[in-house]
Formats: C-alpha cells, structure tokens, sequence
C-alpha cells in the first residue's frame, strides 16, 4: 500500500513539474510576443508622427495660399456677391434632364418645363 502512495506521489510530482515546465515556457513564449507587439506599435507611432509632421508641414495656410493662387484662380468675395434668398430668381427646370428625356425617347413629345417647374414646386423641391 504505501509503494502506491508513494508512486502515485511520484506521478504527481513528475505532473506537476510538467505543468510548472509548460507554464513557463508559455509565458515566456507571450513575453517575447510581447516584446515583438511593443516594438511594432513604437515603430507604427514613429510612422504616425512622421506623418503627422508632414501634414502639417503641407497644410501650411502659405502653401495653400500660394498653391490655390497657381491652381485655382480663386477671388476674394466681394460683398455684392452675398444676396438674401428672396431676392434669387425662381429655380428653373433642369434641362440637361428634359434633353435626356427627349434623346432617349425621338418620338415623345417634349415635355412642357413650366408644367414640370409647377411639379416640382408642389413636391417640395422649388428650392
């Protein structure tokens, strides 16, 4: 009886050893993982601040200022520019839309764009 205990003591030593073996080995094998992530993540906020450094070396207002005046031939407004809605002429219909309409369809009568604009407006869409 007691060569049982002790062989079953010895069995579970032997167990428990393999377990504390295994364990180690795995926390070690996530340590360098780790290690690995911890250094791929500092090398992308590297990256990230590289970037974000150019950003605003090309964002610069000078830059787009000079950019915008070679490429965009904008103007400053002018206060004549700025009008109340009210004072806008009425909307008129689309036209590009009553020329597909007419192109897809030679034999169709042309639609009336007065009847079209009065639609428009009962729908909601009158701007």
């Amino acid at each position: 009886m007691s060569r049982f205990i002790v062989l079953f003591m010895l069995l579970l030593v032997l167990g428990i050893a393999a377990g504390v073996y295994y364990g180690k080995y795995t926390v070690e094998q996530m340590q360098q993982d780790n290690k690995g992530l911890r250094a791929a993540i500092a090398k992308e906020e590297e990256a990230i601040a590289i970037l974000r450094a150019e950003w605003s070396y090309l964002n610069r207002p000078a830059r787009l200022k000079e950019l915008s005046s070679e490429f965009l031939n904008l103007q400053p407004i002018e206060a004549g520019q700025i009008v109340r809605m009210a004072s806008l002429p009425p909307r008129l219909p689309d036209l590009d839309l009553l020329s597909r309409y007419t192109a897809v369809m030679p034999g169709a009568p042309r639609p009336n764009p007065l009847r079209l604009q009065r639609q428009s407006d009962a729908a909601g869409g009158g701007g």
